[in-house]
Order: structure tokens, then sequence, then C-alpha cells
């Protein structure tokens, strides 16, 4: 059976008109050598159902029309898998694993499973740390043998679920539902406790949002699921009144809820589902500060023109921040999965925002806020400031480079590549085109173009062909060195 690369890698070949191994690598984040390799496999596989596929140097590999229907069955017939392809994914699929085991294998495995580099899955685990350190009584400690553990209350850990479903539930909203159901149960079960609730809250006095009635079905899910599996609380609440919806999952389940177990959940379901009649003064304050995040909102939006979609995620997270305050297992309590960059302009744009919001509404927000909120803000801000020029100079395969410039374009801060030329090219150069070139050829350096290089007083950076995530990560920082004049210098920049 095929695993979860060489299945990507077969539906690469099913969509398109033909692909040569360099364009799949640069797809699937492969070597071209391990391409082949699994092409290879994928070829033995389908040869094995009387399948096949084509390929020559000319036009690399493709599927005729005839073939298509024959291996989409096949496709269809294998068992589901989940294939984290984004960090925001891969951290996911981490910290469920995490939240499952209580327990994780060392990076060196977790990278054969994701057929990512080590080091990636090393980047990766800061991410992960940052998402457990949201509960202060939940450690992930490093073993010698290799791995980690999870240690703290069963109490702590189901809340830290909670928190990683709203982090999730914007961004990730579909990866999220297949990982819980991957990893926890089956999609009747979710769809089975999902009904329940509905049918709850037609004859109760709460009100649920769309969200929180999603969330709170993952929530259940998660209960059940340590329950069954041995990992029960011992927690002890006032008197509560009865939860028709209980008994149906129970029976559904096959598992019977202890006293505490079932005062736990109606807790939770207290958390997510505010009663009306008792909340009339809070959802004014909640409505005011609303108002007042939307009025510095604005003036935000305006100062950088950025649209009303781009600024939900900041919009939704000070509102957590600035109404739940110092409930960290709230949804505000943090935005640990973007990337948390050195970043001047955002910093100084979210101190000015914050300390906007604190004079209208009186909350101080703490330092961790601040770095969520400022992580938050990088995001929004690369998404829209002006980008420098860039040229990619490059001398590898025709077809690759395309890939190759999509790819950087997606990944890389405060610049654009706008064209690609080949390193021959370069004379023809003028200072007026460019702000800044990108080469993969290192010869660009050597003193065959010193002269050129020189007239034209353009900024250069030259890169692997072949980059992983360490290395985009300090290209922004080059690019950076280059474009913002109070940013901190770094090696061989």
């Amino acid at each position: 059976m095929l695993n979860d690369i060489q299945t990507k890698i077969l539906y690469l070949l099913l969509e398109s008109n033909g692909l040569f191994s360099n364009d799949i690598a640069m797809k699937t984040g492969l070597s071209s050598k391990s391409v082949r390799t699994h092409i290879g496999i994928i070829r033995d596989e389908l040869a094995a159902h009387s399948l096949y596929f084509n390929s020559n140097t000319h036009y690399g590999y493709w599927i005729d029309e005839e073939d298509k229907k024959g291996i989409y069955a096949y496709l269809s017939s294998m068992k589901s898998t989940l294939f984290p392809e984004t960090q925001y994914q891969r951290v996911l699929f981490i910290v469920l694993s995490l939240l499952k085991n209580n327990r994780l294998a060392s990076a060196q495995k977790i990278s054969e499973t994701m057929h990512v580099s080590k080091a990636t899955i090393i980047e990766d685990m800061k991410e992960v740390r940052l998402i457990v350190d949201l509960s202060k009584n939940l450690q992930l400690i490093a073993q010698k043998q290799g791995g980690y553990i999870l240690q703290g209350k069963e109490q702590d850990i189901r809340r830290l679920f909670t928190v990683v479903c709203y982090l999730n539930y914007n961004n990730n909203r579909s990866f999220l539902k297949h990982a819980i159901e991957f990893f926890f149960c089956n999609q009747q079960i979710t769809t089975f406790i999902h009904n329940c609730l509905i049918r709850q809250l037609r004859v109760s006095t709460l009100n649920l949002t769309d969200r929180s009635l999603t969330i709170f079905t993952y929530e259940l899910v998660f209960q059940f699921y340590r329950i069954k599996n041995g990992n029960e609380i011992e927690f002890k609440r006032p008197k509560h009144e009865k939860l028709d919806f209980i008994p149906e999952i129970e029976s559904f389940m096959n598992t019977s809820l202890s006293s505490s177990e079932y005062a736990y959940i109606y807790n939770l379901f207290k958390e997510q589902a505010k009663i009306q009649e008792n909340n009339i003064n809070e959802n004014e304050e909640y409505n005011r500060n609303v108002k007042v995040i939307t009025e510095c909102l604005n003036l935000f939006k305006k100062k950088y023109s950025i649209g009303s979609p781009d600024l939900s995620a900041l919009k939704q997270h000070l509102i957590y921040c600035v109404n739940y305050k110092d409930d960290y297992n709230q949804p505000a309590a943090s935005a640990a999965f973007f990337q948390i960059n050195d970043y001047p302009l955002a910093k100084k744009e979210t101190r000015e925002l914050t300390e906007h919001i604190s004079q209208k509404t009186g909350y101080t927000f703490t330092e961790e806020q601040f770095h969520q909120l400022t992580s938050t803000m990088v995001t929004l801000l690369r998404s829209s400031l002006t980008k420098h020029r860039a040229l990619l100079l490059t001398n590898v395969p025709f077809g690759y480079h395309t890939y190759m410039k999509d790819w950087l374009n997606t990944r890389i801060d405060l610049c654009e590549i706008t064209e690609i030329k080949p390193l021959y090219e370069i004379n023809s150069l003028t200072e007026q085109e460019y702000d800044l070139i990108i080469s993969t050829n290192k010869n660009i350096l050597s003193t065959t173009y010193k002269n050129t290089i020189e007239k034209l007083n353009i900024p250069i950076i030259t890169i692997s062909s072949n980059l992983d995530f360490a290395d985009i990560e300090k290209l922004n920082k080059q690019i950076k060195h280059i474009f913002i004049t109070d940013y901190p210098s770094i090696a061989n920049s």
C-alpha cells in the first residue's frame, strides 16, 4: 500500500498532463532522487493491480485518460490517511498526537513519518512547546533515550485540547476536523454528537454559536476518548442541571460517565454556552469593547489599506484578550501557530494599537499577549506591505524555476520575485529595474561578474536551489537586513 507522500505524488500525476521529477520535487519538498525512488514504488504497487502510467526523458511522467479512472478507483478503495502539508498542519498533527498518547517519538522518527527533514521537525517542536506552555501546569519533557513526555494533570491536558481547537478553528478548520477524526474517532461519531447537541439547544435556554457548537462537539469526542482509555478526572462541582444529550452519547459510545466526569462536561457546556438571562451586563461590556477594538482597527486599516477579511484574525485575538482577560484556557490565549519573527514594524504597530485600546477599555495587555499579537501582526503585514521588486537569476532546468519562483513568493518577506532570467543576462540589467537580485548560482560573486555587479549597485543574495525552512528563515533575515535599517545584522548576511 502507498504511504502519504506516494499517494500525494500519484494525485499530482493524475491532475496534470505530465510532470518531470524536478517538478514533483518542488511541489512535495523532496529531492529529485527521493522522487524517483517513490515513483518506482508507485509503479510496482499499481502494476500489482494491473494499473500503469507512462514515462520518458522528453515528457516526464504522465497517465493516459483511460488509465486515470482505474487509478482513481484504486485510491478511493485505500484507507484514508492524514497528510500534513504546511507547518501549521504539522504542528497541529504533532500536538494532537501528544494529547492522544501523552508522549511523542523522537524528532527523527517524526520526520520519517511526515517525510520532512529532522531540522524541520525540530523547528516545529518549538511551536509545539509554545502551545504546551499555554497551560502553566503542563510540561513537555525530552527523554534521554529520545522522544518526549507530557507531564501534568488530566484536567489540564483536556483543557489544552480546547485551546488547540480554538487556535485552529479559523485557519485550519477542515484539517482540524479530519485530524480529530483521524486520532480520536470517526465521522459517524462526530456527526452523532453534533446532532445530539443541536437537539439539546432546541429545548434549552443556552445560546451557542456555530463555532462553540463545533468545538464543544470536538471536546466531547476528546472527553469520551480519554475516559474510554482509563484517564478519568477527580472533579467536584456544585449541583448541576440535567443534560439530556449525555445518556444518548453514553449509549452510542458504550461508556458510562462517573459523577465527576458528568459534572466536568456540564461545566464545559456552561463555559461554551452563556446562559442569556445571567449575562446581560457582561454582554453590554463585551459589545462596548468590541466597538472600541473595531474603531482602533479601522484607523489601522486606513493606514495600510488592508481589507476587512485580512483583519479578522487580529480582531478576534484582541476581542478574546480584552473580554476573557486572564483565563488562559480561552481562545485568546495565543497565536502560537504563527511564525514569530523579529519584525520591528510589527512590534511598533502592535504597541500603538494595544496602547490605544488600553486607554479606552482599561485593560492592560500582558507581555505574553503582546508577543502573540505581534506574531499575528507579522502575518498581516507580510501580506499587505508594498513588495520590493526582486529578480531571480538561475540556471536550473526549464519548468523547475517557475515553481521555484511561486514557492519563494509565498515564503519570503518584503519583496516579490517579479521576473526570472538566466545568469548570462546580468549584463543587460539596469539599476532601476530591480531592488534585489536572488541568484541560485554562486558564480555571480566571482571576478567574472564583479564589474557588472558594482555598476548595478543592487543588493545580491545567493541561495541553494534546494531550500528548506531553515534556509528560508535565513533568507528572510538577509532581506530584512537590506530593507529595514533598524533590523539587526546576522552572520554571513
